[in-house]
């Protein structure tokens, strides 16, 4: 799997979670948790959760806390790395 099907496939997850277009280029510049991307801490651990099943991979807990995974270039490197 490339970066271009993940960038396209995160998109689609995220816009099912909250509802807004947003694109891979406009979340990159900051935390998921911001105002701007506009995600919950519960919005968050759905996407991990939805992150799981879309991809068939397991993002560890620890995971979670040592990349804080909060931005979407870290995410994408915890799936391009496990797909």
């Amino acid at each position: 799997m490339n970066e271009i099907e993940v960038n396209g496939r995160l998109e689609q997850l995220i816009k099912e979670i909250t509802d807004k277009e947003l694109t891979i280029a406009e979340m990159e510049k900051e935390s998921l948790l911001s105002s701007n991307v506009g995600l919950s801490p519960l919005d968050l651990l759905n996407l991990f959760f939805a992150i799981e099943r879309e991809f068939n991979i397991k993002i560890d807990r620890k995971e979670i806390i040592e990349h804080r995974l909060d931005k979407i270039s870290d995410i994408k490197e915890i799936i391009l790395k496990k797909c």
